[in-house]
């Protein structure tokens, strides 16, 4: 059995253990698999399926193709962030230092149950049930344009004209007027898109005021679409319409869960507290049922078992058995399921934004706030921005790319769209972009037929 990349991204073990139950459990859904092995070192983890699955996949895709199943669907997601949305409201009403252990435990069981099935929604726009329906519209498309100009019309049509979640949060905050910390605090738990794996209020802050200090401006869009979409036939005008439409909710849906732990994160240092570790301790450390076995019955986590999954823990369902383990164990199961890593020097991905640039590779991970200053002092204008998938907090780094190069994603994703918005070229969906180049590799990005190659 051949096993395929299809997503990695940095992750807490029970933010893990909810993608990996809403890969798996909610059948409804296109999209979910019979068998995944998630994989996390030190908190960045690597999910990859059977060959035939992502087949499978791909052809549950066809649904969308039916109008009703995407305006139930569509609708489904909406009213499941809506509800996420009161849940938060409801949360922020109350001191979680003067809640009981049950208490306690009540508020975090119902937020990692609500992402549970908001995260096997989401996934969805993730690249893997899309794929039919973009290539029929390209492929509409293509009657009327060849080469690069129908890349160039491809994207353009995909382009939302209306302002997405990242345009309003940089809008709203170049509105603020010389900002304290509890109104950037405010601002960032407003639009917690940006804090995925972000948990220090001091990080975020400083991450803010950066951005004020550079006086960034908003993404500016203008997009003369109307034409090319008046040339399809009525389906593939509606299905192009419908992923221009995803593209711009992905961002407000990412907020839910991307933005759930840096929103509950009082709640997660009162655990982490009362338990008597620090809080990377207790987020790479604790399931969620130990996280139960401790509010309820007092049971701890022995702390070399938390040292073992803070290196490596791994989650596998293969033939309905499900499996949980953590150092020496995990990696004798990774071994035998998983080839080694490999270098290449040329790689075929998914055009999203054509165009074409050469330029010095700069690895970037997603791993929160504390990597990404990092990056930001260490990334030049015109290097190649490589990275497993881009976040929205990402996009100063992107608007200083001479072109995006990512190991995951579809037409919908953040890359895609950004790219698009800045005109600048990308490629999704290479699989191991990351593994394949390092910093510093000069590289040639032809965005225009989805190959990338070290020079």
């Amino acid at each position: 059995m051949t096993w395929k990349f299809v997503y990695n991204e940095g992750h807490s073990l029970p933010m893990n253990e909810t993608w990996f139950i809403a890969f798996t459990k909610y059948k409804d859904v296109p999209g979910i698999f019979d068998s995944i092995l998630y994989v996390n070192r030190e908190g960045l983890q690597n999910c990859t399926v059977p060959e035939e699955e992502l087949e499978r996949v791909r052809e549950e895709g066809k649904k969308f193709f039916n109008r009703q199943f995407r305006e139930a669907f569509a609708k489904r997601i909406k009213t499941a962030a809506e509800e996420f949305r009161l849940f938060y409201e409801e949360y922020q009403k109350i001191d979680v230092e003067k809640l009981s252990n049950d208490e306690i435990w009540l508020i975090y069981a119902e937020l990692y149950k609500r992402l549970e099935e908001f995260c096997a929604l989401f996934q969805v726009s993730g690249g893997r049930s899309y794929p039919v329906i973009e290539e029929h519209v390209k492929a509409e498309l293509g009657k009327h344009f060849k080469g690069k100009k129908l890349e160039e019309k491809y994207a353009e049509i995909l382009t939302s004209p209306e302002p997405d979640l990242l345009q309003q949060e940089e809008e709203a905050l170049f509105q603020l007027q010389n900002p304290g910390d509890e109104e950037l605090i405010a601002h960032s738990e407003e639009y917690a898109l940006h804090y995925s794996n972000t948990y220090d209020e001091n990080e975020v802050i400083a991450f803010l005021k950066e951005r004020l200090e550079k006086g960034s401006p908003a993404h500016e869009r203008s997009v003369q679409q109307e034409e090319t979409l008046n040339m399809l036939d009525p389906e593939a005008r509606e299905l192009a319409l419908y992923l221009q439409e995803q593209g711009c909710l992905r961002f407000k849906y990412k907020d839910v869960w991307g933005g759930a732990e840096w929103r509950f994160r009082k709640l997660l240092e009162e655990i982490a507290a009362r338990i008597g570790i620090p809080l990377k301790q207790f987020l790479l450390g604790y399931r969620i049922g130990d996280t139960e076995a401790f509010l309820l019955k007092e049971k701890n986590v022995d702390i070399e078992e938390i040292k073992k999954r803070m290196s490596l823990f791994i989650f596998l369902k293969e033939k309905g058995k499900e499996t949980f383990a953590s150092g020496d164990e995990a990696e004798r199961v990774v071994a035998k399921i998983l080839p080694k890593k490999e270098s290449a020097q040329e790689l075929k991905g998914i055009p999203a934004s054509p165009g074409f640039a050469k330029g010095k590779a700069c690895v970037v991970r997603c791993m929160g706030i504390d990597e990404l200053q990092a990056d930001l002092h260490r990334f030049k204008t015109g290097d190649i921005l490589v990275t497993t998938m881009t976040q929205p907090n990402m996009v100063v780094l992107m608007k200083k790319a001479a072109a995006i190069v990512t190991n995951q994603g579809g037409i919908t994703s953040h890359a895609a769209v950004i790219s698009r918005e800045l005109g600048i070229p990308c490629i999704i969906n290479t699989k191991k972009a990351t593994r394949a180049f390092k910093n510093g590799d000069f590289i040639e990005v032809d965005a225009n037929t989805g190959m990338v190659k070290k020079l």
